[in-house]
């Protein structure tokens, strides 16, 4: 995916409870939230703030959640959230 000649807006969320999204892309009406952790054992509670942006905001057009770790291989958490190496091309 490239978003060169393309405007895509930057966010980050935080809710009121603290649950937060490192990087919210935003391209096309279409939400990318993305999640960045540095250990290589994730699980579903290392999700859970990009699982309250998704239940916060029902009426939106949200893709899946990127979490992007040092992990080997590519792999499907749950769902809604796709566990990603770093150096994943």
């Amino acid at each position: 995916m490239s978003l060169r000649g393309r405007g895509a807006a930057l966010y980050h969320w935080r809710s009121a409870g603290g649950a937060e999204v490192d990087l919210i892309l935003e391209r096309d009406g279409i939400l990318y939230p993305i999640e960045i952790k540095g250990a290589s054992n994730v699980g579903r509670a290392d999700a859970s703030g990009l699982n309250a942006f998704r239940k916060s905001y029902p009426s939106l057009r949200i893709a899946p959640g990127l979490l992007v770790a040092p992990v080997r291989e590519m792999r499907r958490l749950s769902d809604s959230v796709v566990v990603i190496p770093w150096d994943s091309q």
